[in-house]
């Protein structure tokens, strides 16, 4: 019983207010911003404040509050309490505004003042597209043979070598190698290629016997391949999953 006579009590103190056209902090800031994006910024004094070298006008807040509290004609509102204009008005501060002859005006409050200031946008950087790649390496000794298989003539891989000369400019092969000729000396081995696509097509084939032969004897292989134009990642990435080389396994050379 005690509750319904309280929620009664409530009832008629919002009917009450609402006759009386009393309002809240949310109804008091909301016929604020009415009112400065109608009347107040069609005022000649404050468009040509904005339009100087200043762009900003002062708004005294004490001067808003007593406006509303005797009651103003061009905020017809009640407001509930001085308390409640306080927040209103300090609740407009960060708030923008968009006006057809003043461009963009920003709402802040700083001391005493609500400060009207206009402001230029500026526009979220645009996205760079996707960095491209201009070559691959890999020093994974399964991926070198694997491109090497590649350009084999003895396979039937033709397509795909054909793909190769239009997108690859160079290769690069360089390898290290400790071979035993005796039980009790060893020496090293260096091969070292450079060149267009075209001209490794003769070698893949020994150099592929040659690395299989002596696999265990590689100490270091390094396999770089230089695009002919920059391609985006994704592509690249398929491309050299289709040839059969693990992904994971190679490095891509950016511009």
């Amino acid at each position: 019983m005690e509750k319904a006579i309280a929620s009664v009590h409530i009832w008629i103190a919002n009917a009450i207010m609402a006759n009386l056209n009393v309002k809240r902090e949310q109804d008091i800031r909301a016929q604020l911003m009415s009112w400065i994006k109608g009347e107040f910024l069609k005022n000649e004094e404050v468009q040509k404040k904005l339009l100087s070298e200043e762009k900003s006008y002062e708004l005294d807040i004490e001067s808003v509050k007593e406006l509303l509290i005797k009651g103003y004609s061009k905020i017809p509102i009640k407001p509930r309490s001085i308390q409640e204009i306080e927040v209103a008005i300090r609740g407009l501060s960060g708030i923008l505004i968009e006006s057809e002859n003043l461009g963009n005006i920003e709402l802040k409050v700083k001391d005493k003042y609500l400060i009207l200031e206009r402001v230029k946008l500026i526009p979220p950087p645009s996205q760079s597209p996707p960095r491209g790649v201009k070559g691959f390496a890999t020093s994974n000794i399964n991926a070198v043979t694997t491109f090497l298989s590649l350009l084999n003539t003895n396979t039937p891989s033709i397509v795909q070598r054909e793909q190769l000369f239009e997108k690859i400019r160079s290769v690069s092969v360089q390898a290290e190698l400790e071979l035993e000729e005796q039980k009790t000396e060893k020496s090293t081995a260096v091969i070292n290629f450079k060149g267009p696509i075209g001209a490794l097509l003769e070698l893949a084939e020994p150099l592929l016997e040659y690395f299989n032969r002596h696999r265990n004897d590689i100490r270091q292989c390094n396999l770089l391949v230089e695009l002919a134009s920059e391609i985006d990642e994704e592509t690249v990435r398929q491309w050299i999953n289709n040839i059969g080389i693990d992904i994971r396994n190679v490095t891509f050379q950016r511009t």
